[in-house]
């Protein structure tokens, strides 16, 4: 599938709210690269309240949070003269 395109999105969540209904688990958490994050808490916070998807935490991976993070704190020190 294209990644690009929101049915890869709903359909890896769909498998994974699958299988939280199949388990004791109450919350899976699913970690996404920066564009694929963005469509996927989209779908998720699109979903209806009591939807197995609401109990899906989206996370974004690790490499994409501290380039966040790193580029939040040049901006901060952008203007300081270090």
């Amino acid at each position: 599938m294209i990644p690009r395109d929101m049915s890869w999105s709903y359909s890896t969540l769909n498998y994974v709210s699958s299988l939280a209904e199949k388990t004791t688990h109450v919350t899976f958490i699913v970690t996404f690269d920066q564009p694929l994050y963005w469509k996927a808490k989209t779908i998720v916070a699109g979903e209806p309240d009591g939807s197995g998807m609401q109990s899906i935490v989206v996370r974004l991976e690790g490499f994409h949070t501290e380039m966040s993070l790193l580029g939040y704190i040049g901006k901060l020190m952008d203007n300081s003269g270090l």
